[in-house]
């Protein structure tokens, strides 16, 4: 297996990414962004649902690039809408960020991947799944609506629920992209 290097990409060229493929794919404005339907329809990504795919392999989601399979563990899809909606964008950032190093080291299967992400620093490896997660953050969270909607709720003496549930994330995801983008 040929070990590709991970480029550097800085956080605002991935939020550029994410921008134009949210407006490519999701022109309306309204939240929450239908990731599931955009990989479904638009990407002809079929997303299957694996029964302990976490315990077996510690991973909550998978990109097989060649077949165009999103594999997802059964349990985060049935039991946590938020989860499975960042793991679906997070693997869909995979595909626009990633999808050479995808082909290059011949990643199709579980074993590969493990066997890939083996061979990389941690380092690296890091920087790979940061990016992902970014672009995952950045595709269900658009800054320019989250800003709207921040300033909508403060003055509206409201709570972070509602923007939790406006944007169908966990807090995790909201609290980071609030972090970046507001203060």
């Amino acid at each position: 297996m040929i070990k590709p290097e991970i480029p550097h990409r800085s956080y605002t060229e991935i939020r550029r990414l994410a921008d134009r493929f949210r407006e490519k794919y999701w022109s309306k404005k309204n939240m929450p962004l239908d990731i599931e339907l955009i990989a479904e329809r638009d990407l002809e990504i079929s997303i299957d649902v694996r029964r302990d795919l976490n315990a077996l392999f510690d991973i909550r989601g998978f990109l097989n690039l060649k077949e165009n399979i999103i594999f997802i563990d059964e349990y985060f899809f049935e039991k946590n809408e938020e989860f499975s909606r960042f793991t679906i964008a997070h693997e869909i950032g995979h595909k626009e960020l990633h999808s050479s190093i995808y082909e290059r080291a011949k990643i199709t299967t579980i074993e590969e991947y493990h066997k890939f992400s083996s061979s990389l620093s941690e380092e690296e490896y890091q920087r790979f799944e940061d990016q992902a997660n970014i672009f995952a953050g950045c595709l269900l969270v658009p800054t320019e609506i989250l800003v709207a909607q921040y300033n909508r709720i403060l003055k509206n003496r409201g709570s972070m629920i509602e923007l939790i549930k406006y944007f169908k994330v966990s807090k995790t995801v909201l609290g980071r992209r609030i972090k970046k983008e507001i203060l």
